[in-house]
Parts: C-alpha cells; structure tokens; sequence
C-alpha cells in the first residue's frame, strides 16, 4: 500500500463488567514501596488515589493494604486505566524476546532496545531502539484505544575515559560522569575519526536512519504485535477482538485536512503572491517599510586576520539591506581587533564609542563558539552592545569562505539584521477577528547546573506582529507564577487601550498548563482586568511523544501543513517535507475557548513568520522565540557586569534571533 501512514495500532476492545482495586494514595515512598514488593502487580496513582490490578486475570492479595474498594471500570470513566492495562500487556510481550526494557520519563514512552549491536567496534555499541507508547483519544462519548511505535537508534561507548586516553583520543572537554563519556555527536565525531571508521559508520548510519527503513521497522513491530495482541486478555472482563493497521485517513473520527499556508502581506498590506520571498520584498516593500528608519548605522568587528573575507561579505551585504529591503542609507563602520582573544575584542570595541549606532555585527570562528560563556567574545560583546541598547549579530567567519552558498547568507542575514532593528519584513494570512486577540509564547532554559529555570513572554497579534518580548527575570519555579502574571498584565493592558469589550488571550506553551503557575496567574490577569471579558486557550505544543508520518512507505516526501485530528483536544501538524516526526498540540481542557482546527492553523501560520530564515521554521515563533531568548538571557547573565532590566531597551526588537 501506499499514502499517508501514521504508526497508530488502534486495539478493538469489549468489555464485560471489568473491575479493579483502589486505595487512598499516602506518599511516593509508599507507592515505590508496593511497586517494588508486588511485581506481579500494576500500580497507576490518579489524584488522591492509586489503582490496581493483577497481570493475570487472577485479583491481587496485598496484605499491607488495609483500606480497599473495588472499582467497576469503564471507558467513559477510566480510560487512563484501560491505556495502562493496554501497555503492561504489551510490555509482557517484549519482555519475552528482549532483556533490556527502560522507560523515558520525560516523553512517557517505553524504550525497548535491541539484544545485539549492529555496529561491532571496539569501543562503540549501537543498538535499534523501539520505542513504544499507548494512547487514547476521545470523541463525545466514544473513545479509541491504540498504541504507537518508533524507532531510534541508541549509542553507548564499551570504553570508559582511561580506555580512551590509551587509545591516543583526547576526551578532557567532553561531557560525562565519572569514568563513563555520554555517547553525544561530539565524542561519537572524535571517537568515529580516530578509529578510521568515519565511512562505513556514515554509511552504516545512513541507512539504519533512512525514512523507508523506519517505516519497515514500524510496520512489521506493530503488524507483530497486534498479531500477539488478538484475543488477549488485558484484564478479567477486557478482550482486545482485533487490531487494525491503516493508512490515513481513517474510517473513524480521527480525520485529516491539508492546512494551506498562509498568504504574506508586505507594505500598505499588499499580498505577495509571485516569485520568491526576498524578491516579493524587494518589489512590495517589507511590512513596515512605512514605519522602518531609512538611514541605519552598523558597526562591525573584525579580526584583522578576517578582514578580506568580512569585508567583501559587509558589501553584499549593505547592497542587500538597500536593495531588497529599503533601507535608503547604511553606512558600515569596520573596527579591526589585533587577534582573537576577548582582551583584543573588548579592547576593539572600548576604542570605538557606543554612540549613534544601530547595529553591531561581530565576526568570530567556529572555535570560538566552544568556548565558555565568561571567555568568549560573542557573548562579551552581545552583553556590552545590548547594554547600551545595540542589537548585535554574531557570524562565523568559515560560513563566509563558501561559494556556493554566500548569496542564501547574505539574504538571511539581512533578514536577521531587519528584524533586529525593529522591522517587520513581512505580516501573515489577515483574519478579521470577532475579537481582539493577542498570542502569548511562554518558553524556558535551563541554567549552568542543568536546573529549569523559567519563563518568557512574547506577546503576538493574530497575524503574528511581535508587540514585544518581555523577559521576566529567569527564576525557579518559586516566583515564576507572580512574575508570569505581572509581565502578561503589564502587556496585555498597554495593548488593549480603550478596548473594554472582550478579548481573546491565546498562551502557546512548552509544557502542560499548571494550576500553581500559568492559570493562576491567567486568573489574576483577569481579575485585574476590570470590565473586560477574556477567553483564554492554553495550547501546549511540542514534539516529545511518540507519533511518526511517513508517506509512500517512507519513500516520498510528506505533504507541509499536514494536519490530523487525534482527539477532541489533540492533533497533529506536519511542517516539513524531509521529516518523520510532525508537532503535537493538546489544548488544555480548562480552556474557555477550544477550537483546536482554528488553534492549529495559528500555530501552523505562525510557523511561517521566523524571520531566521525565509524558510517557514518547524515551529510555531511563538515557542522558539522565547526559548532562544530564555538560552540567550541565561548565558548572558554569566558575563560580569550584566544587568537584566537593560534588555527592556530593546524588548521590542527580536535582538535574540
């Protein structure tokens, strides 16, 4: 067969009169207490209480449990039960072929690695890794019950640090604990090289990584399973009747549609419609090309031993921001470093006067992006220019000495240099709005110590205009709702003027809306918004679960826009056409508005609105957005004499990108 094809297994199940046990949760060390003295027994805690049941058919003896209901299931009632039954059955049945079963915590799915390595070296083992996740999605009353299956490949070294130094490879600077090294694209490049092997493992990797070759992976494990499923007993009173594999669509209410991509407006909302991107700007004219200074002043440091190179790059590049976007005058000024080191740039930059420049452009080396936060010049720089207000572009001087692929620098850059002086290249798809309603990204880093630290606002109107972003001090999780709250307020109130009618507030989220976090602070927005109505979507949006699309067995190109409609309240987007894994978007059942056809098609268009490139990204801007700023805010910091508030000065550029 042919078509679109997602890895979804959907299990027909019928019931008679299932049951399981309750009791009232006491702590975690208790609940890790039962789970380990009872293997034969599953144990699923929801709210206040913890179920359980036998992997047989047999009911449980628990002798330490005192306080116990029995508990009659159904799918309207208990469907996290059933999915969990479904995943210890399945579970059961890997377990008789494969030793080494673990499960990832962080994209709830269980991995299930290969009993051998495919490739035999010394050193380095890599084994095919099926990664397994069961699902249901609802409709009014009727729900689906399925599992999902992917496929990764894992590496881990054989060797520890001492087997390395031995072995003549340096692995001072790469990352690990203790004597083992973590198997990342670093070590695995250097280990890979000095054994001689880069072909046949580049090779080898090809193919093992080949969209056709996961496809026939998928197909088959679940064609397997659901062979071994059949007539199965999950529970006393649960039969799985049959699974069914199908290429999309489905003969069921998950459905799916081709998103089209939005139209781009440039100046006086003109739509482009012909020829590529940068040439629609340069004949419309960009978006706020009314608004947009005419007359620009950048400053450029360069290392002497670049300047050839740099320079001949600066001219393209002032042809480009003149020539294709408008610009009128940009006078470049060069400011030449003695070498390489962050004594010759801060001396460079010190010499030269901050006054009356627009932009600063730094040219540094690949090996200078290794380096650590407090020694390397770029961030020095960014921290020194941001701080008198100066957005500052950062380009590796190896990317400047290719032929073939300059003019797409070029263009991209001055893409990035436009909307870091505060303009809009191009707006999207306009849709008049029965409401006002405005777009909140809400993303996170994590610090030197790999601790989350929290919470970025950027603030979007429908069409995707950047009004502003405003970085709330990074914090933990402590005083990130107070902090969340006040930003969005701050916002929302200086944008909606004398609007007093209703508004729409629409939070695109990195994670799952918390009641402690962003909906209390929600809350306290719209209480603090007097007299104004606000509907409110929370839409988490990500690509951490397990759903694979392949088209034509993986052979073909998928379909951009892409959209299937999992559940009343989850879908997914595919945004690109070389790619397996599409976006996931849940929308939060606490939300007041709940379209999630319209919520898609918003983040699908929003996708189109990066101005990193004219390539539309493959997330929506309201999520990468703030979470290259949160990473970007986070190093920062690091640098000695770095002040938050002075980013306020620029919060309404995208000085981050």
């Amino acid at each position: 067969m042919s078509g679109m094809f997602l890895n979804f297994c959907e299990c027909i199940l019928k019931f008679d009169n299932p049951c399981v046990y309750s009791t009232p949760f006491i702590d975690s060390d208790w609940l890790k207490g039962l789970r380990k003295n009872h293997s034969d027994v599953s144990f699923l805690r929801s709210k206040n209480l913890v179920y359980f049941w036998g992997y047989g058919t047999e009911d449980p003896v628990i002798k330490d449990i005192n306080d116990v209901e029995k508990v009659h299931i159904t799918e309207n009632e208990h469907p996290f039960i059933i999915s969990k039954m479904l995943e210890d059955k399945i579970l059961q049945i890997f377990k008789t072929q494969y030793k080494d079963l673990k499960r990832n915590h962080y994209s709830n799915t269980w991995q299930i690695y290969a009993n051998d390595s495919f490739f035999n070296d010394e050193g380095l083992s890599i084994k095919r890794c099926i990664t397994l996740s069961t699902y249901y999605s609802k409709f009014k009353k009727k729900y689906i019950f399925a599992f999902t299956i992917g496929t990764q490949l894992k590496h881990h070294f054989l060797w520890n640090k001492e087997d390395f130094i031995n072995n003549g490879i340096a692995c001072a600077d790469l990352k690990g604990v203790e004597d083992v090294i973590f198997a990342n694209k670093t070590a695995i490049k250097r280990y890979i090289e000095a054994r001689g092997k880069s072909i046949l493992y580049n090779e080898t990797i090809r193919k093992s990584n080949s969209y056709s070759t996961e496809y026939d992976i998928i197909n088959k494990t679940m064609s397997w399973l659901g062979k071994k499923l059949e007539k199965c007993y999950l529970n006393t009173g649960i039969m799985i009747d049959g699974c069914k594999i199908k290429y999309l669509p489905y003969d069921s209410d998950i459905s799916t549609k081709i998103l089209q991509k939005p139209k781009r407006y440039y100046a006086n909302d003109v739509e482009g419609n012909i020829g590529k991107y940068d040439d629609q700007i340069k004949k419309l004219k960009p978006y706020s090309y009314l608004s947009m200074k005419k007359s620009i002043k950048i400053i450029a440091v360069i290392p002497k031993i670049y300047e050839g190179t740099a320079s001949d790059f600066l001219v393209k590049l002032k042809n480009t921001l003149i020539n294709v976007f408008h610009i009128t005058n940009v006078d470049i000024s060069i400011v030449l470093t003695e070498g390489v080191t962050l004594d010759d740039y801060e001396k460079a930059i010190y010499d030269r006067m901050f006054e009356n420049i627009d932009l600063a452009i730094i040219i540094v080396s690949e090996a200078q992006i290794d380096l650590p936060i407090k020694k390397s010049p770029y961030y020095f720089c960014k921290a020194k220019y941001i701080g008198q207000a100066i957005p500052t572009q950062e380009i590796q001087i190896e990317k400047l000495r290719t032929t073939t692929g300059l003019p797409y620098i070029v263009n991209n850059v001055a893409l990035n240099l436009y909307a870091k002086l505060g303009g809009t290249p191009w707006g999207v798809e306009k849709t008049k709005h029965l409401k006002k309603e405005f777009v909140v990204g809400i993303g996170s880093t994590v610090d030197s110590n790999n601790k989350a630290v929290m919470g970025i606002a950027n603030i979007f109107d429908s069409s995707g205009k950047y009004f502003v972003g405003e970085c709330i001090p990074l914090s933990g999780y402590e005083d990130y709702s107070k902090k969340l709250e006040d930003a969005i307020f701050i916002q929302i109130n200086s944008l909606i003027g004398s609007h007093s009618d209703e508004i729409r507030i629409i939070f695109h989220m990195f994670k799952s809306p918390s009641n402690k976090y962003e909906i209390k602070a929600l809350e306290n927005v719209i209480n603090r918004l007097q007299n104004i109505i606000v509907k409110y979507a929370f839409v988490h949006v990500g690509y951490g679960h397990n759903f694979r699309l392949y088209n034509n067995n993986g052979k073909s190109n998928l379909d951009k826009g892409y959209y299937i409609h999992l559940s009343e309240n989850e879908a997914l987007i595919n945004f690109v056409d070389r790619g397996s894994i599409p976006l996931k978007i849940t929308v939060d059942n606490r939300s007041s508005f709940q379209d999630i056809y319209y919520l898609a098609q918003q983040i699908y268009w929003f996708s189109h609105l990066s101005c990193r490139s004219y390539i539309p990204a493959k997330k929506s801007v309201s999520i990468t957005y703030p979470s290259i700023m949160a990473s970007i805010t986070e190093k920062l910091k690091q640098i000695d004499g770095w002040d938050y508030n002075i980013l306020q000065k620029v919060g309404e550029k995208l000085w981050f990108l």
